[in-house]
């Protein structure tokens, strides 16, 4: 996703994403993981479908008895 504020939804090419991780106990440094790069083949944009949670059912039933 890029910049919801500036463009909205929408999605953007990347290359990859270095990613690693660092573990901390009481602020001191325990353990860390060298940064590694990872992709992936690119794909076309996946199918979706909107649907409504079951819990929408329940809440419509509680709040038309309301009067």
């Amino acid at each position: 996703m890029d910049n919801l504020y500036k463009t909205g939804i929408q999605s953007i090419k990347t290359n990859g994403f270095y990613i690693g991780g660092i573990l901390l106990k009481d602020k001191q440094l325990v353990e860390s993981t060298n940064m590694n790069f990872y992709s992936w083949q690119e794909w076309d944009e996946p199918t979706f479908h909107e649907r409504l949670k079951p819990s929408y059912y329940i809440m419509q039933n509680a709040l038309g008895k309301i009067k």
